[in-house]
């Protein structure tokens, strides 16, 4: 999956626009215990103060933007948190 891809289709969306300010993707890759490596995305988003009000998105609607975005048949898991 190539990152210019899929960030550009995800910051397209409405959603997006209406509460990130900034975004950086980290990719992480592990090797579990049974010598499998498996590739993720770390996503640190800025939002807007208005995103814990009316615009709040909830992991879930998260996991329906990024598995359109990523255009793929799986269900993305999400799990999202304030570091502040």
């Amino acid at each position: 999956i190539k990152k210019e891809k899929t960030t550009k289709s995800i910051r397209l969306q409405d959603t997006w626009k209406k509460t990130v300010i900034a975004s950086s993707l980290f990719l992480h890759i592990e090797l579990n215990p049974s010598g499998y490596i498996k590739p993720h995305w770390h996503v640190l988003l800025v939002v807007k103060s208005s995103f814990y009000g009316k615009l709040y998105i909830n992991d879930d609607q998260w996991a329906n933007l990024w598995q359109e975005a990523l255009a793929c048949d799986y269900r993305p898991q999400v799990h999202c948190h304030s570091l502040c």
